[in-house]
């Protein structure tokens, strides 16, 4: 089967995909794990999910890259700095650790709205799709929630 026609099946999966399709899934992830590294979808559709469950089942690291804008808003809320602030972002973008990522504040309200805010800044997407192409780029591979490619 011609790639392009692999990755319309795997796309069209993901995309129906319930919790009783994880099989299914994981069988054709297993077929293309050395460049399945992104899953992409509308927000709440259960990609970061997926995502996890998938890097679990074959040991990938897992980047959710809708955290890391979330990362870079948090960091600025700790330093009491507004998440507007472009140069402040960018450098917290820089500054990045996904180890040490508390997902459940990360996923918080408080969070979110300056992680929207952060998102929206050109030079920070520009800075975030550099460290998710570093974390792609790595073995044994990954697998990231949302674009890699700078949609976030």
């Amino acid at each position: 089967m011609p790639a392009a026609s692999q990755d319309k099946k795997i796309d069209a999966s993901l995309r129906r995909a319930t919790e009783a399709d994880l099989p299914a899934i994981k069988r054709m992830a297993h077929e293309f794990v050395e460049y399945l590294n992104a899953i992409d979808g509308p927000a709440a559709s259960g990609k970061g999910t997926l995502g996890n469950r998938l890097a679990a089942h074959y040991n990938l690291r897992h980047l959710d890259t809708g955290l890391i804008y979330r990362a870079v808003a948090k960091a600025l809320v700790d330093r009491g700095q507004r998440p507007s602030d472009t140069k402040a972002a960018v450098a917290a973008a820089k500054a990045l650790d996904p180890s040490s990522f508390d997902e459940g504040m990360l996923k918080t309200h408080a969070i979110g709205e300056p992680g929207s805010i952060v998102a929206a800044i050109p030079e920070v997407r520009a800075a975030l799709l550099a460290f998710q192409r570093e974390f792609a780029a790595a073995p044994p591979g990954a697998c990231a929630a949302r674009c890699p490619g700078g949609s976030g």
